[in-house]
């Protein structure tokens, strides 16, 4: 905020089979932002997804907008 940094991060992730976050990579944002988003990302545990009665990995996309607010 005191920088007067904003926009939007958008991160690529992949959640395994096992429901842990996997190659978190940043697609696009401002680079002062990118490195907190990737760190809150690598924290994040899900649920795995089911196909078939059997849990997959699956392909995400996360985006978190920055706005400064007066």
């Amino acid at each position: 905020k005191s920088a007067g940094v904003e926009g939007t991060v958008v991160v690529r992730y992949v959640v395994s089979e096992a429901g842990e976050v996997k190659d978190v990579q940043a697609v696009r944002g401002p680079t002062e932002l990118v490195a907190v988003c990737l760190a809150a990302v690598r924290l994040w545990r899900f649920m795995p997804a089911i196909k078939d009665g059997q849990p997959v990995a699956v392909q995400r996309l996360a985006t978190f907008p920055f706005r400064i607010r007066t």
